[in-house]
């Protein structure tokens, strides 16, 4: 038994590991993180994309905030249902473009999983992610293994802390661990970036270009006026519009970097000046008052 047992634990896969390849060029250094894929549960997946997101910003990158990423992909038809997101299917070039980046990270063959008979277990989380330049050329691809394994095959001493190790495991919160393990092997691997992001930090402020206020009337109505603000912004930028206390927060729309948004009101109600606020998907943001 004890052989048949050791057996076994040869046929597992290794404990952990990590594979580069690099163009050994300095790392871009503004990045989008795309969804990640694979037979990895939907929740661990997402913890991995925002641990690499934390963890590029805190090796020197600027990154583009998940949900950012998400909207202008959805937007341009590259992102329906994230469980079937092909990151092939989207165009680095033109997708580099629209999120105002040099590269993207794209992650694939995430998977989890768990095997437990006793005397041999293996807990595993595996994945790689490919970083590909505007011009589409690939200049890193890691790919990374974090594992956790054991069984009753050990000294007596030993038997206590196993048959605890024996009750996490498969759990959530060894899970969580693997991952933060695999999260930890890649930034490890990276080479440093290009140089210190240049501009804006993440969170930082940002310049937001405003044409004058326009106020016309409101067609059909006469007793209304529609006060129509114009503007230039980094594009993809979101832009709401204060109008006061009670209305705030109004979206306006925007297209390559060019905004309008608009608000009815009574005539003898305008405030004299409403305020606009902004956020890029770095996070950066502004807030600007407008007056008539």
């Amino acid at each position: 038994m004890r052989r048949a047992a050791w057996s076994l634990l040869a046929l597992l896969p290794a404990c952990a590991g990590v594979s580069v390849r690099s163009d050994d060029r300095p790392l871009p250094r503004t990045v989008a993180v795309l969804p990640l894929q694979g037979a990895a549960d939907a929740r661990l997946r997402t913890l991995c994309r925002a641990l690499l997101v934390s963890g590029l910003r805190q090796h020197g990158l600027q990154v583009v905030e998940t949900e950012h990423t998400d909207r202008i992909l959805a937007e341009y038809g590259w992102l329906g249902d994230p469980e079937v997101f092909r990151p092939e299917h989207v165009g680095v070039d033109r997708a580099c473009q629209a999120l105002g980046v040099e590269a993207v990270l794209a992650g694939t063959g995430f998977d989890h999983r768990s095997f437990n008979l006793l005397l041999v277990r293996r807990h595993v989380f595996t994945g790689e992610v490919q970083l590909r330049r505007v011009d589409g050329s690939q200049a890193l691809q890691i790919t990374a293994r974090a594992a956790r394994g054991g069984g009753l095959l050990l000294q007596s001493g030993q038997i206590l802390s196993e048959l605890r190790a024996q009750g996490e495991h498969g759990t959530p919160r060894e899970a969580v661990a693997l991952v933060d393990a695999l999260v930890d092997d890649v930034l490890a691997a990276l080479p440093p970036p290009a140089s210190p992001p240049a501009g804006n930090a993440t969170g930082g402020r940002m310049d937001v270009a405003l044409h004058a206020a326009d106020l016309v009337l409101a067609a059909g109505t006469g007793s209304e006026s529609r006060l129509t603000i114009r503007g230039t912004v980094p594009p993809g930028t979101r832009v709401w519009l204060d109008f006061d206390s009670a209305r705030s927060g109004i979206p306006a729309s925007e297209r390559s970097g060019a905004f309008s948004v608009s608000h009815d009101a009574d005539p003898a109600r305008l405030p004299g000046s409403v305020r606009l606020r902004a956020r890029d998907g770095f996070g950066n943001t502004a807030s600007v008052e407008v007056k008539q």
